[in-house]
């Protein structure tokens, strides 16, 4: 019934909400739901990745003053 699908609908989504481990839902576009943890997570993530290329790019910028001689 409809009343059945919308408390099943409001249960997953609280679920989702509040879940403690990182939950993000996903369609065949993108994402359409993230809970807190998601979002610490996927924060943490792309911050680790803008951390590790600035690294690599550093190292290359250094090796190339250093004319290969690292």
């Amino acid at each position: 019934s409809r009343e059945e699908q919308d408390y099943l609908t409001s249960r997953f989504e609280r679920l989702v909400k509040y879940a403690s481990v990182p939950v993000a839902l996903l369609t065949n576009d993108c994402f359409t739901q993230f809970n807190s943890a998601a979002c610490a997570f996927f924060l943490l993530c792309l911050g680790l990745s803008i951390v590790c290329r600035f690294r690599e790019s550093l190292g290359e910028r250094l090796e190339e003053r250093s004319g290969g001689w690292s």
